[in-house]
């Protein structure tokens, strides 16, 4: 859901929020709320969360995604990521704003070392989006450390990663 942040100006900005918990008689237990805090907040500023009549306009770029068989695309507005199956952590691909990459994916990839000195590269099997909103979106990504031989991959794996608005 959308809300509003009301800062110590009274000047209103949107919020995010997400009810994580709730109590046997359905009330709010645990929310999680994301919002930016203006530029020049410092330690003590106070702001007042509120109920929004309607969602307010997101000054700042909008989280994006964009799912496809296997794939997601979260563009954060500096930035897209690309998720995929079968690719190595954390991502399949990044690009700017103006579409240049900004990561070799063929030489970022997380790797575990045994003791017998095999290598085994952390590969994504499964990916999914978590929680999705304008100022922040979570996805979760599930996988294994594949190396060469047979047997059972060494370590299993999840990760979340959050992508912000505005942020790359």
């Amino acid at each position: 859901g959308f809300g509003e942040r009301i800062d110590e100006d009274q000047q209103a900005a949107a919020t995010q929020h997400e009810i994580l918990d709730r109590w046997s008689d359905g009330s709010v237990r645990w929310a999680l709320f994301d919002f930016a805090l203006p530029l020049g907040a410092k330690p003590g500023d106070s702001f007042l969360l509120e109920r929004g009549e309607a969602e307010l306009p997101i000054a700042q770029d909008r989280v994006q995604v964009e799912e496809t068989q296997g794939a997601i695309r979260v563009n954060t507005g500096p930035a897209t990521f690309q998720l995929a199956r079968g690719a190595a952590i954390p991502f399949a691909g990044v690009v700017d704003a103006t579409g240049r990459e900004m990561l070799d994916a063929t030489r970022c990839r997380l790797a575990l070392h045994d003791g017998a000195g095999r290598a085994f590269t952390a590969t994504i099997r499964d990916i999914a989006i978590e929680s999705s909103g304008p100022l922040r979106t979570s996805a979760r990504l599930a996988g294994a450390f594949v190396g060469e031989g047979a047997g059972r991959p060494p370590l299993d794996f999840t990760l979340r990663v959050h992508f912000f608005a505005g942020r790359a």
